[in-house]
């Protein structure tokens, strides 16, 4: 026999911790794909490098989406053009987690990215346009992402109403 029963008041405060527990783990995927920084298209932190790569994150760092648009780089001076996704000649995906941007545009880092989820697209359209200079190094790209639908391998969706990173050096390379 116990000689030390719970209380009922210790039972109580179990049964209460466990269904805050619970209860925190439930939320849609939109708010979980969001990072801890509020909606998945609050992406206003924006920026790019060579490649092309051009990227958008949120304001505390949980929340990126990434388009690297390596083979769609233009050899003549201006360059437009729209895509359809998903496409295989455009890297995109949505990542959740923290320090998010840590890999972006830096090959030698201060703080490693820790990726939680990754979406890819399932709908959408991405347009480009490139101005490409002489000397390369000092040429500029713009995107802007619309009706983006985005799928993690869980089968989790998220939406992003549009997205727009603009004038970002795209001919130089990451490092």
């Amino acid at each position: 026999m116990d000689m030390n029963p719970p209380s009922r008041s210790r039972k109580l405060l179990a049964l209460c911790a466990l269904g805050v527990l619970v209860l925190a783990g439930c939320g849609d995927d939109e708010s979980e794909a969001a990072g801890s920084g509020g909606s998945a298209n609050d992406l206003s932190s924006t920026g790019g490098c060579g490649g092309p790569t051009f990227y958008a994150a949120n304001g505390d760092d949980t929340a990126i989406l990434v388009i690297k648009a390596h083979e769609l780089f233009p050899t003549d001076e201006l360059s437009s053009r729209t895509v359809e996704l998903p496409n295989d000649d455009v890297d995109i995906r949505y990542q959740v987690g923290t320090h998010i941007t840590g890999h972006t545009c830096d090959d030698a880092p201060e703080q490693s990215a820790q990726v939680e989820r990754t979406y890819r697209p399932t709908a959408g359209s991405l347009e480009f346009d490139f101005e490409v200079t002489d000397p390369f190094e000092n040429s500029r790209g713009s995107v802007t992402a619309s009706g983006l639908e985005l799928t993690s391998t869980t089968g989790d969706t998220i939406d992003l109403d549009e997205v727009t990173i603009i004038d970002v050096p795209v001919g130089t390379m990451t490092g």
